[in-house]
């Protein structure tokens, strides 16, 4: 049950994020080689003007899926493959909030936007993996059911995942924030039914 609640708090602690106000960034440098409307993203809502402390951070999600996915080895080598992604996931996320003390201007604006990206999608292909993975090897015909609830779970989150950075981009955010909520739900849904997932996982051996 150990390395299920492992998986299932690294699940929870990457999908959700619940933000609180750290130290103020220095003031950005605005600059006329990037639109006003991606500058504005970065600045206001993938950054703000001060440092966000992630209460559930992602970098506490990375580690315990790591932690999770060693326990797993001994069932499936597939596990290995989310490996340097949840390496490059972590890094990224503890880099992302510090970029503002050592960069500004133009380059600050695409060293944000490349690193945000880019640990957004190892983020999520680091789940896919373990996901997929785990029903894998429990996906016997009493436990299909709950498979399929738990990967229905998991796309419903990456979908809240990817309108919420749409409707922040264009500027919704009364609707972004309703998508926050949905997104912490349908985590706990998916969590919810992860539970049955270690006894089919131990008889697979």
């Amino acid at each position: 049950m150990g390395v299920i609640i492992l998986i299932m708090l690294g699940l929870l602690f990457s999908g959700a994020d619940i933000f609180a106000a750290g130290m103020h960034y220095p003031d950005y440098i605005w600059t006329k080689d990037i639109g006003d409307k991606i500058q504005e993203y970065i600045t206001r809502y993938v950054l703000n003007d001060r440092v966000k402390i992630d209460v559930l951070p992602d970098m506490a999600g990375c580690v315990l899926l790591f932690i999770g996915v060693l326990l797993l080895l001994k069932y499936s080598g597939k596990f290995t493959r989310s490996i340097p992604l949840l390496f490059l996931s972590a890094v990224l996320s503890v880099v992302l909030p510090v970029i503002p003390f050592f960069m500004n201007g133009k380059e600050m604006i695409v060293t944000v936007l490349v690193i945000y990206f880019l640990q957004i999608v190892c983020e999520i292909y680091a789940e896919f993996i373990i996901l997929y993975t785990l029903v894998d090897i429990s996906n016997m015909a009493e436990n299909k059911a709950t498979n399929t609830r738990v990967q229905f779970g998991w796309w419903l989150s990456v979908f809240c995942r990817i309108f919420i950075v749409l409707l922040t981009f264009v500027g919704h955010i009364t609707a972004a924030n309703v998508y926050k909520g949905i997104l912490i739900a349908v985590t706990i849904f998916m969590l919810y039914h992860m539970r049955r997932i270690l006894k089919y996982i131990s008889s697979s051996e």
